[in-house]
């Protein structure tokens, strides 16, 4: 996938990218905290471009994996600037900065927490969610 006025250039070898998937997969399950497995799978999915299309789309449902398996509130983008979503990815691919990114995913996560009726987002916290 070629993306305008960017230097990143996705890898384009299947068998590159099958052991990177795989590499992925095994370092997101490796990280305990499910709100930074989550933030991991996001940024590295969409950087990795393993399809031909939907890549950003997959990695926002397959973020949603750790959450849901630690009880936690999904997250989503809904009320998200476009401008700003590809500002962060933006200064992840180009820059390796996932600064910008990080302020993103935890301004959409508060947003995600409030609208989600039964939890708590003072709860975000701590290590489960509970329900009222």
């Amino acid at each position: 996938m070629y993306i305008p006025c960017s230097q990143y250039s996705p890898l384009c070898d299947e068998r590159a990218l099958s052991e990177l998937m795989d590499m992925l997969i095994d370092k997101a399950r490796a990280i305990e905290h499910p709100i930074e497995s989550s933030f991991f799978l996001w940024l590295h999915l969409a950087y990795l471009q393993p399809f031909d299309t939907a890549n950003h789309r997959t990695s926002r449902a397959a973020m949603n994996i750790p959450l849901l398996k630690a009880g936690h509130v999904p997250i989503t983008f809904a009320h998200v600037h476009r401008a700003d979503y590809q500002r962060a990815m933006w200064g992840f691919y180009e820059f390796g900065d996932a600064s910008i990114a990080t302020d993103l995913f935890t301004w959409a996560y508060m947003q995600s927490a409030q609208r989600y009726a039964g939890f708590h987002l003072e709860d975000i916290l701590n290590p489960k969610l509970r329900r009222s």
